[in-house]
């Protein structure tokens, strides 16, 4: 069996394309918000390496706990609706980062990247099961290695 090149599973897989083209954008998103965010704990909390610890620990420990929770849960529901809902609801989230205006305001900045992070693990959970079912056999190689060379 022959392996399909980066190029081919490109020109020839709408749906792929599609994926990657939004996978793209989102780490885009995730990678902003990633740098607003932490701008922003330190701006409130006086550049506080506590709030900043924090911070990362916020983004860190939902997605690992989370992870093996998302994998069994889109197994059992289709994972588009997963990443369009994930998504969406990623997108209001981010949207209380704008309520962040004093230090005590930070548990909202806590709050909001744990739930971020933790619907991350839901999209990103979504995502990598589908990627099998778009690619086909010809293309799982080129298109799991496209797929993680969009993270940032």
């Amino acid at each position: 069996m022959r392996s399909l090149t980066y190029l081919e599973l490109i020109r020839g897989n709408r749906d792929f394309r599609n994926l990657l083209a939004g996978q793209f954008i989102s780490e885009l998103g995730n990678w902003f918000n990633f740098i607003a965010a932490l701008g922003l704990v330190r701006l409130v909390s006086d550049a506080s390496p506590l709030a900043a610890g924090l911070f990362f620990v916020a983004r860190l420990i939902p997605f690992a706990i989370m992870s093996p929770i998302a994998g069994t849960f889109v197994d059992r529901f289709s994972r588009r609706k997963v990443m369009i809902v994930t998504d969406i609801a990623r997108t209001v989230i981010a949207l209380a980062f704008l309520f962040v205006k004093d230090p005590g305001d930070l548990w909202i900045a806590y709050a909001a990247t744990i739930l971020l992070h933790t619907l991350g693990a839901f999209f990103d959970g979504a995502k990598n099961a589908a990627a099998p079912n778009l690619t086909g056999r010809e293309g799982l190689l080129a298109g799991t290695a496209l797929l993680f060379s969009t993270k940032f």
